[in-house]
Formats: structure tokens, sequence, C-alpha cells
């Protein structure tokens, strides 16, 4: 291939494809910004186009004319490295990179995190670039709680005063023109340390974000350090520790952020009682251990969880509790899901599968390929899901469940759509069509069950 032609099919192969990158990690995305506390205008949780907004937004942060740094964006932003509000800073640290890129050694965008590439660009001071170094000391509005040896704490109380004290950094609250200060003020203070050899950082305890200088959060080792140890910040945590060790999220939270180790029994407690069935298996996964405690409300959630959990903590080839798969078997779509990781009949789960329509037209179609008998009830009050079970499974008209299917115009549509076309096959009358409830049938689709 000649160069011109390589060069002519560069951008081509530099191309960002929004729906690719939706396929390859729509779901963490949506995760992600499910959880970002971020108040962007344009979008809502709620809103069915949530997720492509979302990408928009990020798309917008990418400097470059074919958005070649977009996916690199969407990976940085699952794992933390930044937030929605944080566009601007987002796109100013990639457009200097742009800016510096053949001076730097590493040039290629994907052998950095966000957070190395702030460090890396901190390190470069563009000709129209001009660090602020004045004092912020003496701004109305900045309350200053403690100021000796160890450094000053202040509140920022004012818009002015959190502009003026994030002068040098790259915190979001430092911005005139937007409306992140108001955002973080009205859910309560904002704290900022400036330590005795210079370094910044800034606490807001109801966001739960402790970030440093680069707008990142504080490594876990040094805020834990800074809780249990710093002679001032320690005390300005106390009322924060308090209010998280009350609730079974608050102490996973708390062992997240600053680590369990002084954490006592009664704080256990509260994890084994929340009303979360997840908070086990995360305060399991924060201690490296198997948290017994906790199983039981840990098995009143996802079974995928509850699995991963023990697949996690058990001995290598000791099977499942038996407590657990008892659990299990008392719910119908935890029952269903079993069934389906043992890609098999599961037989002491099919009486609660039995009480639920959607369960039960599932592990009929997916698991048995053939009629389940004890479900039929529950099918039979589903308009939806009768019309299904007899396309999917009867393979023929189920008049016992009519009067229900025809209480839905959507189902009785497609109902009568399927045996339209299975009259015409049959060469009859759509209404000489028989109940697909024969005797015969009946011992067939038995049979094919069992198998």
């Amino acid at each position: 291939m000649k160069l011109n032609q390589i060069a002519e099919q560069a951008p081509i192969l530099l191309e960002y494809k929004r729906d690719i990158t939706l396929e390859k990690m729509g779901q963490k995305l949506a995760a992600k910004a499910a959880e970002d506390h971020s108040e962007v205008e344009g979008i809502k949780k709620n809103s069915k186009n949530f997720l492509e907004k979302v990408l928009e937004h990020i798309e917008g942060m990418d400097p470059t004319r074919n958005n070649q740094y977009t996916e690199w964006l969407v990976r940085q932003y699952i794992r933390g490295g930044f937030l929605l509000e944080d566009a601007r800073d987002v796109r100013a640290i990639l457009e200097k990179f742009e800016k510096v890129k053949k001076k730097l050694t590493n040039k290629d965008i994907n052998q950095y995190t966000y957070g190395s590439l702030v460090e890396e660009m901190a390190k470069h001071k563009l000709d129209d670039e001009e660090f602020d170094t004045s004092e912020d000391k003496d701004v109305p509005g900045l309350k200053v709680l403690y100021n000796g040896p160890e450094g000053r704490l202040t509140q920022a109380t004012t818009k002015a005063a959190s502009c003026a004290i994030g002068k040098g950094t790259q915190w979001c609250t430092r911005h005139a023109d937007a409306h992140y200060y108001e955002s973080y003020a009205k859910q309560g203070p904002l704290y900022q340390w400036v330590d005795k050899d210079g370094s910044k950082f800034q606490f807001h305890f109801e966001s739960e974000q402790f970030m440093d200088i680069h707008d990142r959060p504080i490594p876990k080792d040094k805020l834990a350090e800074m809780f249990k140890s710093h002679p001032v910040i320690k005390r300005l945590f106390h009322k924060y520790k308090e209010q998280l060790l009350k609730t079974g999220g608050g102490v996973v939270k708390y062992a997240a952020k600053f680590g369990h180790e002084d954490l006592k029994p009664e704080h256990e407690d509260l994890v084994a009682n929340s009303d979360d069935p997840r908070h086990p298996y995360e305060y399991a996964r924060l201690k490296g251990k198997r948290f017994e405690k906790g199983e039981d409300l840990l098995m009143k959630g996802d079974i995928n969880t509850s699995m991963e959990y023990f697949k996690t903590h058990l001995p290598k080839g000791e099977p499942l509790p038996a407590k657990f798969l008892k659990a299990v078997s008392e719910s119908p779509k935890n029952s269903l899901a079993y069934a389906k990781k043992l890609k098999e009949r599961w037989e002491p789960g099919e009486k609660a599968i039995a009480t639920d329509a959607e369960s039960s037209i599932n592990y009929a179609r997916d698991i048995l390929h053939g009629r389940f008998r004890p479900g039929e009830a529950a099918i039979a009050t589903s308009p939806k899901y009768a019309a299904e079970y007899a396309r999917d499974i009867l393979h023929g008209r189920w008049e016992a469940a009519e009067d229900t299917i025809e209480s839905d115009k959507q189902a009785s549509y497609r109902y009568v759509y399927y045996l339209e076309q299975l009259a015409a096959e049959k060469k009859v009358d759509l209404l000489d069509l028989p109940d697909a409830f024969s005797a015969k049938d009946d011992d067939d689709n038995e049979k094919k069950a069992k198998k």
C-alpha cells in the first residue's frame, strides 16, 4: 500500500464510533453515571436518553476533530478518574496534551490514566499560561478554622472565597462562571486544607469527596493517615466518622475509605442487619475474607452477588451452604437464575417459580423446553405471558387463558396474529384450531420436560 493511501485511510482508522462505544462500554458507563452526583444541564438520570446524553457530554471533553480520545475518556470516567461536572478541566488538560505532545517521551494517550496525565501536564508550562501563586489570605467569606504550624484549615462560605482558595488547583468549585460551588454548598460545607508543605486538599463530607490539588481522590492510605493521626484534620473528620458508623451502609463506606481494622463487632452487626443485601458482599470484599454474620442478609439479594461471594470466600471444592440453596429455593427469580447457572432442571425451586408468571414461562422456555404445568396457573393471569406461552410452549391455542389475553390489546394482537399463521399453515379456519391441551399433548410434553 502506498503512503498516500495510508494517509488517506488514517482518519478512517482513527474515526470514533459512538455505537461501538455504547456496545462495548454502555452498561458500565450507565452504572457509573447513575452514581455520579454531578448536576449537568440537559442530563436527567430518569430520562430515556440518559446514556446518550452522558456520552455526548463526554464527547464534548474531547478537543480532537475525530474524537480520537473519547474511548479513553469513557474508560477513565468509568474508573473514577473524573466526574461529569469536571468537563471544562478535562478538556483543558487534553488541549494542553495536544499542544505539548511532541515534546513528550510518551505520546500515547492510552499509556496514561487521567490522574497521571494531569500530573504530567503540571510539569509543562505553555507560553500563554500563567500559574497563580497569589495569597488567598484575608479573603471575605473564607472562614479560617485553624492557622498554625501544621498548616491552615478553612471553610469557603461564599463563591468568591471558593474561587480564591481554589487558585492553582483543578477543583471545579474554583470557577466563578459556573454553579458548582452552589451545588456543593447547599448540601454541606466545603473545607480546604493547605498543608505546611504547600499541598492543598478539599473535603466535602456530604458527597464524600476528598480531593487533592489535581481534583483526584486522596489515596486511601493517605486519607486514612489524615483521618486517624493528623492533629488537625482528624478532629474535622470526627463528626463524619460518628455519622458513618450509625448505619450498615455507612460502615461499609468507612471501611472503603479508611480501612476496617479499627471497626468493632457492633459495627459489623450494623452491616449484617442493613437494609441492603449488597452491604455484606462489599464488606467481605473490603476485608478480604468471609463475613458469615452477614450471609443471611446477603442471600436475600441478587443470586449472582451471592454466588460470586461464595465462589470467592469458600475453600475450593466446598459445596454451597445448604442455607444458601434453601434461600434460593424460596425466591422465584433466584430459583430460575440458579437453574440457568446449572443449565438444567432444578426441582427444589419449582414451587417458588410456579408462583410467578414471568419466572414460570422463562423456566419452561429456557430450562424445560416444554410445558411447566405447576406454573401455568400463574402464567394464565398475565395477558403477555399467556400469549407467549401459547406460541412458544404449547404451539397452539390456549382456550383457558383467552379471557385473560383478551384484556390486553397488544397481547390479543400477538396471539391472534400467531394463530392466523398457524391456521394458514394447517389449512384450517382460525376458529377450527383445537385447544393445545389434549391428553396426548399433555403426555408428550410431560415426557419432554422430564428429559
